[in-house]
């Protein structure tokens, strides 16, 4: 759903990249798009490496690209098997899970999150890899350019930086008495600094207090909303991040005892406790990922396959959370929202 009517911090348009035009074709050129004719060879395996923990969400994700390969022709079993593995957000692990998996030669490897697609390009350089979850691929160092990848991966990233004045922008309408804001990142990952240049001018441009919040291990979380619990009122931003997955439910739980109103990038964060999110459908994303996947089980060279950018955007609110820190939905937001949490 559109934020029509939306305020410029509202805006979805700039969120779209425009090189997504052509992306289809080249998946489709060069490889035939026709259902698999019979197939006598063993399946094709495809390694997938998430991020995070295994949970309801994790898993319902991983079954959507299995249901977007069987809409291909890819049938469980018999044309293709997984290997599904989750590291949290340890990159070690991550990368010693991946030499593991390629003692079982994959043919493609698919990865969610910067932490997981890193441990998998430093354990091999040469399978084909499919990424999901990477802001900013390129400043990142994963990709020459989003039109042409190169190398063996290729993927699909789901924010522009300007996302976080969206975060800040719904959390200041749900939440207008806020004066202070805090921007919870991954210390280490590069998408944290592209979202605090973004989130620090647009909050001191409507008069909120930008606080700058690095974390790298659970007591940081902690001291960040101790800071929070005092003083003028104050909400929290959570952006996008596999430490943020694996510390969900630290994160909601302070938040409630401080009573913070908080926005988050994944819908998984409001299902489970939080207020509210705004990020892409991650359910979406990994059914179309499919589409790579597909292709380049048959042939399609990843360096040649456009990064692609998330194209569905929700808004989603816990309005019994809502209750709880005293806040009303306004009409204009209720109008927008794509799902009510009750």
């Amino acid at each position: 759903m559109p934020l029509s009517g939306a305020s410029p911090l509202l805006s979805r348009g700039s969120t779209r990249r425009d090189i997504l035009v052509g992306a289809a074709s080249v998946v489709a050129g060069g490889v035939q798009a026709s259902p698999l004719r019979a197939q006598t060879a063993a399946p094709k395996l495809v390694g997938v490496i998430r991020s995070g923990m295994r949970d309801a969400d994790s898993v319902e994700q991983v079954d959507a690209v299995r249901a977007g390969m069987r809409d291909l022709g890819w049938a469980d079993d018999q044309h293709v098997r997984y290997d599904v593995r989750w590291i949290g957000n340890d990159g070690a692990a991550g990368q010693a899970i991946v030499a593991d998996l390629l003692k079982l030669r994959p043919d493609v490897i698919h990865t969610t999150g910067t932490v997981t697609l890193t441990a998998a390009l430093a354990v091999t350089r040469e399978v084909p890899i499919v990424f999901l979850n990477v802001t900013d691929p390129v400043a990142g160092g994963f990709v020459t350019s989003l039109a042409r990848p190169g190398g063996n991966i290729t993927g699909f990233t789901p924010f522009e930086y300007a996302i976080a004045g969206k975060w800040l922008g719904l959390l200041v309408e749900l939440a207008p008495q806020l004066r202070r804001v805090a921007l919870l990142g991954e210390r280490e990952n590069h998408n944290f600094a592209g979202f605090s240049r973004v989130f620090e001018p647009t909050a001191r441009a409507i008069g909120i207090e930008p606080i700058i919040a690095p974390a790298h291990e659970a007591a940081d979380v902690s001291a960040v909303i101790d800071t929070l619990r005092t003083g003028t009122p104050a909400g929290l931003i959570v952006s996008a991040s596999g430490f943020s997955v694996v510390h969900r439910a630290l994160i909601e739980r302070l938040a409630a005892e401080a009573g913070l109103p908080a926005i988050y990038w994944n819908r998984s964060f409001p299902q489970s406790g939080g207020l509210m999110s705004y990020g892409p459908n991650f359910k979406d994303m990994n059914r179309q990922s499919a589409t790579y996947l597909s292709a380049i089980l048959k042939g399609a060279r990843p360096a040649e396959m456009p990064v692609q950018a998330a194209v569905r955007y929700e808004l989603i609110v816990n309005t019994p959370v809502a209750g709880r820190l005293g806040l009303s939905v306004p009409p204009r937001l209720l109008a927008i929202v794509d799902d009510v949490v009750e």
